[in-house]
């Protein structure tokens, strides 16, 4: 039976484990620990539990028949958390009962066409987490609760900067709106979010996108030798690249049926919104071809980063000058 982790993780009280085999796999660790261990939780809360841990990879499948069958003294429940499971377990796993045990399997690296993904999805009782990146959607609705809660008073800029830069890494995410609670009596503006966060680099590459894409070589080498200080900023940077290219894809397909103060407004980044204009007259410059030669352009600019990446700067500024060549 599949369960939404988003969807559990906002009503928490509508679900039961007791008596369940869980099985959390995906490739979003920090999502994964967070469910097997708010899963613990909520039975730990009306049941006295033991909790046993076994790894795959150092015991035997017998195990995980030993732990079912020993009892304990004092508590009346047990929780078994395995990992490290592969294929050639699905026949063990297929065998176990839930009876006075919740067993939390976890499928960290367990591909989406794997037998055991297949058999707890399909399952009729026990349960199957698919943990990936957090969708912003889910980030909006944690945001938009704490701040109907009263726990935050956050600006407009603020609040579409959070939102659009916070991590889609859960625990990540989770520690970043924790620190929204050190500003209990003040509006949080975008300055202090922009501190807050740890990856306060976006905005800072944002703007110098902005500034190279429409400004001259003078400029490029100016702002580019102010924002980029290691080869990390420069894989970051072209990252920042990579997305509004994705933007540009979808404004050059849309085009011809709307003009360009409608597409800026429809898919420039909200806390973007100070660069609507230049936003548009890059909407006006960017076509299909443009954004292939620009793909291009930032493939062979990363191979030539990972193998000389003490020369960051001058490759990055070299790509600056070509790409600045592409969209005139």
């Amino acid at each position: 039976m599949k369960i939404n982790p988003e969807f559990f993780l906002l009503d928490v009280e509508k679900y039961n484990f007791k008596d369940k085999i869980v099985f959390i796999s995906g490739n979003e660790e920090t999502l994964i620990y967070k469910i097997q261990n708010v899963v613990s939780e909520s039975i730990k809360k009306t049941l006295s539990c033991d909790l046993d841990l076994i790894d795959l990879k150092i015991s035997e499948q017998t195990d995980i028949d030993e732990s079912l069958s020993s009892g304990s003294l004092f508590k009346n429940y047990k929780i078994i958390q395995i990992k490290n499971i592969s294929e050639k377990h699905l026949s063990t796993l297929q065998e176990l009962k839930a009876e006075n045990v919740t067993i939390l399997i976890n499928g960290e690296g367990i591909k989406s066409s794997s037998k055991i993904k297949k058999f707890f999805d399909s399952h009729k009782t026990y349960c199957s987490f698919a943990c990936y990146k957090i969708t912003r959607s889910f980030k909006k609705k944690i945001i938009d609760k704490y701040i109907s809660s009263g726990k935050i008073n956050l600006s407009k800029d603020a609040y579409w900067f959070l939102l659009e830069n916070i991590s889609d890494k859960y625990l990540l995410f989770e520690n970043e709106i924790e620190k929204l609670k050190n500003y209990t009596n003040e509006q949080i503006s975008l300055i202090n979010i922009k501190k807050m966060l740890s990856n306060t680099a976006s905005s800072e590459f944002d703007d110098l996108f902005f500034k190279c894409a429409l400004g001259n070589n003078k400029s490029i080498i100016l702002y580019s030798q102010n924002a980029i200080k290691s080869s990390s900023d420069a894989y970051i940077f072209l990252q920042v690249i990579k997305n509004f290219n994705k933007i540009f894809i979808q404004t050059s397909e849309k085009k011809g049926d709307e003009n360009e103060r409608v597409l800026a407004n429809k898919y420039l980044p909200k806390y973007l919104f100070r660069q609507s204009d230049n936003f548009e007259l890059l909407i006006k410059k960017f076509n299909i071809k443009k954004i292939i030669d620009t793909n291009n352009l930032l493939q062979k600019t990363e191979l030539l980063l990972r193998k000389n990446d003490g020369n960051y700067l001058i490759i990055l500024q070299r790509f600056l000058f070509n790409f600045k060549k592409f969209i005139k």
